[in-house]
């Protein structure tokens, strides 16, 4: 299985932001995220811009355990 291009997955994003979450313009989205998906919230943030939304993102630490 080869890795989707980075043109790939923000258009993923974008489908779910728009079909999914009903994200329009003008609307506010956070993402929060972690150093291992830096990559996915780069996409979320760059799909959420294009479609006209203020986003901001947030970096949590990577935490020792899951829960």
């Amino acid at each position: 299985m080869t890795a989707p291009r980075p043109d790939d997955v923000t258009a993923a994003c974008q489908f779910a932001l728009e079909r999914n979450m009903g994200v329009r313009a003008g609307e506010s989205v956070l993402v929060v995220t972690d150093a291992t998906r830096i990559e996915i919230a780069t996409a979320f943030q760059h799909a959420a811009r294009a479609l006209g939304a203020d986003v901001s993102v947030v970096r949590i630490p990577v935490a020792e355990r899951n829960g």
